[in-house]
């Protein structure tokens, strides 16, 4: 490592952090600097955190001080002993203290403490710990993943006399795991109710690897296993064709678990099928069964035989149809089908499944159309994220959705057929009884309308059924997000009016209504806790307020929490009120208007960061928006020469911009903005400039530049002027000047490029490649300069014929059969040039979906 890293740049600096001496020793560069933990102060106040009742410091204070000695001002030991006396009576305090904790210097003793507080742990919580060792170090564990193993295994124990779901005392296990201190690093949600995910630290990792001992084993590559003592296995690496499970496994006639936390979730792999075949076969004590992102187009009938399986995990796969016999795992609480794309239906006996707790179709829809009769049986589910209604014979109705009460999280129904079966089900059941759903979105049947060239719909034909049906639809107050997509009625809901939303919705944070032809929108200005508000395409809407905002109260509150405003396709929207304006967004961060033509004023934006402007009127100026006092952080604009008029202070800040002006031919202004902004933007696009011939002067003043991309600018020419490949790069042509910044370089639909100008060949540092050229033949020799490059992503290069060295990363898509052919393995005759590379994605025309 040390020989590598003499490779850098002068003025380089590289912090090596070890629990090991001898490892500092050994890089032998300067001293090194021994941290001394915690001083005497910040160690007690973190053991008051975590050991008392915030206030209550009681008798046993003095106590507690004398532990928080013993713990050498080492922070993970202080909140783990901390977290075992809380609550605690002082007997147990004088036990914990009476016990031979020496004062710490060397990792044993670290261990020995964080052991004692592992045999403090109840017995269902020491299973869960230990069961933590199957997952690689640094991992972020989901928390319903975790749950969902955790009751799979059986290691969540309900009490006969208790009320509480499996779920919840999961919920509790984790949270009593996090709160001494083997869990860290929590993650909220996005709504802010509820911890969503957590690591653990390494040394937690270490105990949990020990106390798992011989039933948990994590198999490595090329590695055997022949302990028949194995309970729970694991791979430390991806399967795929060239590394599959060993024949050894399936002699493992005890095992209970097989999980792949290292398998990719992009389709990449291809897995052996005669071995599943095998594994379902063989290994029939199975109770949970990870077969995630292993390209499976089919499971084999003997899935069936798996009749222990409480935990199925089939997600990313390009499967079509399930097996009957799957509905012969009558023990099973999980499954999930979720980026299951190509999945068309459930089998038709899924309500056999007595016991599912979880279904996850998320990311199915549209491909999967057909929800079979009778799934409102499973009563138990509380993980459904997609319902479909349907006139199909045999599939589910608004009667199947009306048991299912138990729902959580996430809730899509989708009204695909006629119209009117639905109406006659519209007031089946009732959305307020669904407490546990958090977000919530409504589709009705599309209509695949043609569109003129400004994307406008030509037929959109009104349908009264709609709204009916969205009547029935009142969602449960606790709601925090709202979708709804393709509502044809001309009309809104009662429960959407501007008298009673903020009644019944008042803690709804995002709010999405795409494709309303007829109708027009609520008034959620008034929303206290809205966040994010996006409209697209609602072709008949001219006002976001139907009246004008002076003749309201002064105190009326005008989106007071909004802090996202997206517009899309907006054609009719002219402004926000009929009247005149002179209100604010006061938290309104990010703005994106995108074919809004006829948009002519807005409300201001004080504290706006992020602008996108595409499409719209050349009157309409950001201008309109940006204040003196705003900073930008992120800008796109569709006339360029509006970046002139900007107060240079709002633009210091810059990391991102994106100029995307059809009508931009000359850019010789814009040298001293870019010498201005040196040290500001980080990311830099030309997008659509149909009629600009050459790169703007001035760009090598951007040193801070990492990611530049230039797409669909027909006309742009890369090329040096000269025209001399051993040119030294013209003051107009950057590239030189990028050689050690520039990490991502994408080119995209620049149809008079039929080959990578060598100018390019100075950017060494570059780390992505991400290019669109019709007429590449091949790559040049000097490609091999981009020593560093581990990304190279090709799209519509028919003509190509062969790979650089060195990649981690290939994508290559949309390119010609041939090319696909030659690239897949094991026998494609290019394969041998990429089988390296530890991901490839390999995407044809038939293949995307």
């Amino acid at each position: 490592m040390r020989a590598l890293l003499k490779t850098g740049r002068s003025g380089s600096k590289i912090l090596i952090t070890t629990r090991q001496s001898t490892t500092a020793r050994i890089m032998c560069t300067v001293p090194p600097h021994d941290l001394r933990g915690l001083s005497k102060e910040k160690s007690w106040e973190l053991f008051e955190r975590v050991a008392f009742v915030p206030g209550q410091i009681t008798h046993l204070a003095d106590m507690g001080k004398d532990i928080v000695e013993k713990c050498a001002n080492v922070p993970l030991t202080i909140r783990v002993l901390g977290s075992i006396l809380y609550g605690k009576d002082e007997s147990k305090w004088l036990s914990i203290k009476n016990k031979s904790l020496g004062k710490m210097s060397e990792n044993g003793d670290i261990m020995s403490i964080l052991k004692l507080s592992y045999y403090h742990l109840e017995s269902p919580l020491k299973n869960c710990f230990a069961y933590c060792a199957l997952f690689p170090k640094d991992s972020v564990f989901n928390k319903d993943m975790l749950k969902g193993l955790w009751m799979a295994e059986g290691f969540i124990i309900a009490q006969p006399d208790e009320s509480q779901s499996l779920e919840e005392l999961g919920e509790e296990y984790f949270l009593t795991l996090l709160q001494r201190g083997f869990f860290q690093d929590a993650k909220m949600d996005e709504w802010g109710l509820c911890i969503e995910s957590c690591k653990m630290h390494d040394l937690m990792h270490d105990l949990a690897q020990e106390v798992a001992g011989a039933k948990c084993k994590v198999l490595k590559a090329d590695e055997s296993c022949h302990q028949n003592k194995i309970h729970h296995l694991s791979f430390a690496y991806q399967l795929n064709f060239q590394r599959n499970i060993p024949a050894a496994v399936l002699g493992l006639e005890h095992l209970r678990t097989l999980l792949l936390p290292q398998q990719l979730s992009d389709g990449s792999s291809t897995f052996r099928k005669p071995m599943l075949k095998e594994i379902t076969s063989s290994l029939t004590k199975l109770r949970v069964l990870d077969l995630h992102g292993l390209g499976l187009i089919n499971l084999p009938s003997s899935i069936g035989k798996l009749i222990h399986l409480r935990y199925l995990d089939l997600s990313s796969n390009p499967i079509r149809v399930l097996p009957d016999s799957i509905t012969e795992l009558h023990s099973l609480q999980m499954l999930n089908l979720n980026r299951c794309k190509r999945l068309t239906s459930l089998p038709t006996n899924i309500k056999r499944l007595v016991n599912l707790r979880s279904l996850d179709i998320g990311e199915c829809y549209p491909v999967f159309r057909h929800m079979p009769l009778g799934i409102g049986e499973l009563t138990s589910l509380r993980n459904l994220p997609l319902f479909i209604v349907t006139k199909r014979v045999g599939s589910a109705r608004r009667s199947d959705l009306k048991k299912l009460n138990s729902l959580r999280g996430k809730l899509h129904i989708v009204f695909d057929g006629d119209s009117e079966t639905t109406m006659l089900e519209a007031r089946e059941g009732d959305l307020t009884c669904k407490h546990g759903v958090n977000e919530l979105e409504i589709t009705f049947t599309m209509v695949f309308s043609d569109f003129n060239d400004h994307g406008e719909v030509v037929d959109s034909d009104s349908n009264d059924h709609d709204d009916v049906v969205l009547e029935g639809l009142k969602p449960h107050p606790n709601l925090r997000k709202l979708k709804i997509s393709h509502y044809k009625g001309g009309k809104l809901p009662n429960w959407a009016m501007k008298e009673s939303l903020v009644l019944t919705l008042s803690k709804l944070v995002e709010i999405e209504l795409y494709e309303w032809n007829n109708c027009q929108i609520p008034v959620f200005s008034q929303l206290p806790l809205l966040k994010r508000l996006s409209l697209t395409r609602l072709l008949s809407v001219e006002t976001m307020i139907d009246g004008d905002h002076s003749s309201s109260s002064s105190s009326t509150l005008f989106f007071p929490s909004l802090e996202t405003l997206k517009l899309h396709v907006m054609h009719c929207l002219k402004g926000w009120w009929k009247g005149a304006g002179g209100l604010s967004f006061p938290k309104l961060s990010k703005l994106d208007l995108h074919w809004c033509k006829n948009l002519t004023s807005l409300p201001s934006c004080p504290s706006v960061e992020e602008v996108h402007l595409s499409h719209t009127l050349d009157n309409f100026s950001i201008l309109n928006i940006v204040t003196a006092s705003s900073r930008l952080t992120s800008l796109t604009v569709n006339i360029a020469e509006d970046l002139l008029r900007i107060p240079t202070q709002c633009l210091l800040q810059l990391s991102r911009l994106c100029i995307k002006d059809s009508s931009l031919v000359s850019t010789d202004k814009f040298g001293d903005l870019f010498a201005t902004l040196s040290s500001s933007p980080q990311s830099l696009s030309f997008h659509s400039c149909d009629n600009l011939r050459s790169l703007p002067k001035g760009l090598e003043h951007l040193a801070a530049l990492e990611r530049f991309a230039v797409l669909a600018c027909d006309q742009v020419d890369l090329e040096c002027k000269d025209k001399d490949e051993r040119c030294t790069i013209p003051s107009d042509m950057p590239w030189k000047a990028f050689k050690t910044s520039l990490r991502s370089l994408k080119l995209f639909g620049l149809s008079q490029l039929a080959r990578l100008p060598g100018a390019l060949r100075h950017l060494t540092n570059l780390r992505s490649l991400e290019i669109s050229f019709t007429d590449l033949r091949e790559l040049p020799e000097w490609i091999r300069c981009f020593s560093y490059l581990e990304t190279l992503e090709l799209v519509c290069c028919d003509k190509l014929t062969c790979l650089p060295e060195s990649i981690r990363d290939l994508n290559i898509a949309l390119c010609s059969k041939k090319l696909i052919k030659r690239c897949r393995g094991p026998n494609g005759s290019d394969w041998p040039k990429i089988q390296h590379i530890p991901r490839v994605i390999l995407e044809d025309y038939d293949s995307v979906v």
